[in-house]
């Protein structure tokens, strides 16, 4: 049955998109459990950090599930109330306050592409491909969506990607700012563990701050979140974790964080 599932290694948190009779296609029901199981990790501290991938080798999402189009996007209404329903789910990945990284192999596409949006970061295979083929089968891309691509790649990449909707190589995916490590299929998951297990030993409430900075900072001045930038300084000024960071330098040892 398709799936995405929630597993645990050490203190990082994996989600797998297991679905691998249509290439890891994402179905309304698997948007709920991602919903479901971003919820899980924002209420456990204990998870510092948060890694999507897709099941295999062969595909990270390779977008909607065209067979459920009938149902999904049979008209306008329909098609609205499932992008409304899709980026709710999107919104908690984007506000989660542990960084979260896209570990990409093989088809990237469409829904696939909107997904690793909302990651951090990614990090992809060189043999990664990447499209949005909205123009190839007549869909009107989320306009949310390419605005998250349009701050990652520019307007004018964007126009491309979605006007042609051809296939990006992973250096190229680089190359646009898409992807930010490219690394050897057989390479690229002890290269996202090594960097995941590198911040599941930082401080969290910093790296809390920077990305709530991050997301803020993209917005217009005056519709910024003043007061949470404030807070979230403000806590980790306040914290035990500041003390412990400068105690750990001055003894030459690494530190402990808790996020307190």
């Amino acid at each position: 049955m398709p799936e995405i599932r929630l597993e645990r290694r050490d203190a990082l948190a994996w989600l797998i998109i297991d679905h691998p009779e249509r290439r890891n296609a994402l179905t309304p029901e698997m948007m709920v459990q991602l919903g479901e199981h971003l919820d899980t990790i924002s209420a456990d501290q204990s998870y510092r950090a948060v890694v999507v991938t897709g099941a295999g080798e062969k595909s990270f999402a390779s977008g909607g599930d065209i067979s459920r189009f009938k149902e999904t996007r049979k008209d306008y209404s329909t098609t609205q109330a499932a992008a409304k329903r899709r980026y709710e789910v999107f919104a908690r990945m984007t506000h989660l306050d542990r960084p979260v990284v896209a570990m990409i192999r093989g088809y990237c596409m469409g829904g696939g592409m909107a997904l690793a949006l909302q990651a951090d970061l990614r990090f992809a295979a060189s043999d990664a491909v990447f499209a949005i083929p909205a123009a190839r089968l007549g869909i009107a891309y989320s306009p949310t969506g390419i605005e998250t691509l349009m701050s990652l790649v520019g307007p004018s990449a964007a126009r491309d990607i979605l006007y042609s909707g051809r296939r990006i190589q992973a250096d190229e995916a680089m190359a646009l700012g898409f992807v930010n490590r490219v690394a050897e299929p057989e390479e690229l998951e002890s290269l996202t563990l090594e960097y995941c297990g590198q911040l599941a030993q930082n401080a969290p409430l910093s790296m809390a701050a920077s990305k709530l900075a991050v997301r803020e900072l993209l917005k217009p001045a005056g519709s910024r979140d003043s007061e949470a930038l404030e807070a979230a300084s403000r806590r980790a000024a306040e914290s035990a974790d500041i003390v412990e960071g400068r105690t750990a330098f001055m003894e030459k040892r690494p530190p402990q964080f808790k996020g307190e």
